[in-house]
């Protein structure tokens, strides 16, 4: 299945008193269909903060016939692309982040989740994932910055009473390790 498709909201997805959001439904081409998989169809647990913006954009939304949440001038679904293009891109461009496609945010959630520790069948869960190794092996991405801070808690482990070397010190002591 294409990664173009995108998932659809409507102000009934969101149960604002328990802080939750339904995924049940998807776009593809224009087409509504059901999502690729049983464990695609989920709900999970929003910020209040983001229930509050939902909620003030459902009170200044144009209704539409489909009840969509985001929707074109015509109240049709978005397409994936355009919605990248037109959207997307122009917003990233705006704060001065690196432009990636809408999948992007699927995988930057579950490294996130990954550095916070969240159990992984909570990722798993709200990513609609039945197979761990996706999320793992293909959603999770390694950043460097974990990978030094998993090798200061094991020294801390393995040498517990060794001095707190600081940052600057740990860097020329590294340089120096490695050039002699």
């Amino acid at each position: 299945m294409p990664l173009n498709i995108v998932s659809v909201f409507r102000g009934g997805d969101f149960d604002f008193e328990r802080g939750l959001v339904r995924i049940g439904q998807s776009v593809w081409r224009g087409k509504f269909q059901s999502p690729k998989s049983e464990n695609a169809v989920r709900c999970f647990a929003l910020s209040p903060r983001l229930l509050g913006h939902i909620a003030e954009h459902i009170k200044r939304l144009r209704p539409n016939k489909l009840g969509l949440l985001f929707a074109t001038r015509n109240g049709t679904p978005w397409d994936a692309n355009l919605l990248v293009k037109r959207k997307l891109y122009p917003l990233l461009d705006s704060l001065g982040i690196e432009r990636g496609g809408l999948h992007a945010f699927r995988h930057t959630n579950s490294t996130l989740m990954d550095r916070l520790g969240v159990p992984l069948k909570v990722r798993q869960q709200r990513l609609g994932h039945s197979d761990p190794s996706l999320t793992l092996g293909v959603y999770t991405h390694v950043e460097s910055e974990d990978d030094v801070r998993f090798a200061e808690q094991l020294d801390g482990i393995l040498r517990p009473n060794a001095p707190k070397l600081e940052n600057r010190m740990k860097v020329e002591v590294a340089k120096s390790l490695y050039l002699n």
